[in-house]
C-alpha cells in the first residue's frame, strides 16, 4: 500500500501580448485574454500620455501608433483590463 498523493493541475492565465516589436511603419497588434473591455494608453519614455483609447469585443486589435511619434523612437503601452494591468515597451522602426 502506498499513500494517497493529490495533484492540483491550475489553468494557466492567457496573458496581453503586442507584435511585432519592433513595430515597422505606425503598426501593431495587441491580444487580450477576453473580450471585455479594456483602456489602451500609449506613453513616451518621459510619460507623455500620447493616445487613450477605449476597446471592446474583440482579442486581437490593430492599433496605430500616433504619426508624432518618429522611427527609431520607443513607445510604452499599457493596457487596463478589469484585472489586471500590464505595460510594453514598443520600438518603432
Amino acid at each position: 500500500f502506498s499513500t494517497i498523493c493529490t495533484i492540483s493541475i491550475a489553468k494557466q492565465a492567457r496573458t496581453t501580448g503586442i507584435f511585432p516589436n519592433p513595430a515597422s511603419g505606425h503598426t501593431f497588434y495587441i491580444t487580450v485574454p477576453g473580450t471585455d473591455q479594456f483602456v489602451l494608453n500609449i506613453y513616451t519614455l518621459t510619460g507623455q500620455l500620447l493616445a487613450r483609447t477605449t476597446l471592446r469585443g474583440q482579442t486581437q486589435y490593430q492599433v496605430q501608433i500616433p504619426a508624432q511619434v518618429q522611427p527609431g523612437n520607443t513607445v510604452i503601452i499599457q493596457t487596463i483590463l478589469p484585472d489586471q494591468t500590464s505595460s510594453f515597451p514598443l520600438l518603432l522602426r
